[in-house]
């Protein structure tokens, strides 16, 4: 065995050309973050219809610019792309952060709104019923060939005279593509801002999922303003109020087995200030409570327009019980 020592030349190891390494001082950071977050908490906080899932605040897109600001960030779409598989129609959006004070791009985000989602296929169309002389209310188009002699008139703003009417439900269209083209490029922009601040939004308690996405998961919207419950009246409860009769000619066919009505409406208050119950009581009996006020909005409409309505349970992925409730203008729309 040969006692002779073979020197190795040691090679130096190259640094890798990123390392993560401290940028500033975590706490001058968190301390910058959670300034941002209780200056931008107030100011959110004091917007009114704020929207809720399961009494949980999520932000919408104008409420995540307010927060990019600070920052001095900004979104903007890069582009959109209409698309169609099958009878689904929709558009994809991408959209960028960029730095205002040099022009950089910081995020790049992509969402999408078809019409395959609940809120986006279709929506109800509304008409104008008009109060005749004779007790009748009728459509537009049989008012008109009546003659206005034959309306009911009222005194309206500023004194003018103006036709007794009252707008309900009378069918259902499909969601124009332009508004299915806003979401995409709305919900892109949420998404991208998220992708930065969200980390700053939970230091505020909010949650990180823009509400644009809980729509597509969940069939909520913002709850509208919240409008004063039923005024108490001479007339008997609605328990007891008697159906008045089919409004148009297109409703003349007797009132359908089975047909569901809002009977009853209740408003009441919660711990939450920024919260309301409703408690929706049915022809059938049954009772419905929920802080959702789109669902509300829909039952105060069919209540006061005395129209039939469709009511659906189910089950979320998360497990939380849902409400859904639709107008069901057509008496011949099985139940």
């Amino acid at each position: 065995m040969s006692d002779t020592l073979t020197e190795t030349a040691l090679v130096p190891v190259e640094e890798p050309a990123v390392r993560l390494t401290m940028y500033r001082q975590p706490t001058i950071v968190l301390e910058e973050a959670a300034q941002i977050a209780r200056a931008v908490k107030a100011v959110i906080d004091a917007k009114p219809n704020p929207f809720m899932v399961n009494g949980e605040r999520y932000l919408q897109f104008e409420d995540w610019n307010t927060f990019a600001r600070c920052y001095g960030i900004a979104p903007r779409i890069r582009s959109v792309e209409y698309h169609e598989h099958g009878d689904i129609k929709g558009y994809t959006a991408t959209a960028e952060a960029i730095d205002v004070r040099t022009g950089m791009v910081l995020s790049t985000a992509m969402a999408a709104c078809n019409t395959d989602e609940p809120r986006w296929k279709e929506r109800v169309k509304y008409g104008d019923l008009i109060h005749l002389k004779d007790g009748r209310w009728v459509s537009q188009e049989d008012a008109d060939a009546l003659g206005t002699s034959a309306w009911v008139w009222v005194k309206g703003k500023a004194g003018k005279a103006r036709p007794d009417k009252k707008r309900i439900a009378i069918g259902r269209e499909p969601v124009p593509l332009a508004q299915i083209c806003s979401m995409a490029e709305t919900r892109a922009g949420s998404k991208v801002l998220r992708q930065l601040l969200s980390w700053v939004v939970v230091l505020a308690n909010y949650k990180a999922t823009p509400a644009e996405e809980m729509e597509s998961v969940v069939d909520v919207a913002s709850p509208p303003p919240m409008p004063e419950p039923p005024p108490s009246t001479d007339e008997p409860p609605m328990e007891q109020r008697e159906l008045p009769p089919p409004a148009s000619e297109a409703s003349e066919s007797s009132t359908p087995a089975g047909a569901i009505y809002v009977r009853k409406i209740d408003v009441k208050d919660t711990k939450n200030p920024k919260v309301k119950r409703y408690l929706i009581v049915f022809s059938t009996g049954e009772e419905v409570a929920t802080i959702s006020g789109k669902f509300y909005a829909i039952a105060k409409e069919a209540w006061e327009a005395v129209a039939p309505v469709f009511v659906t349970s189910h089950v979320d992925q998360y497990g939380h019980q849902l409400d859904s409730i639709s107008l069901v203008p057509d008496p011949d729309v099985p139940f």
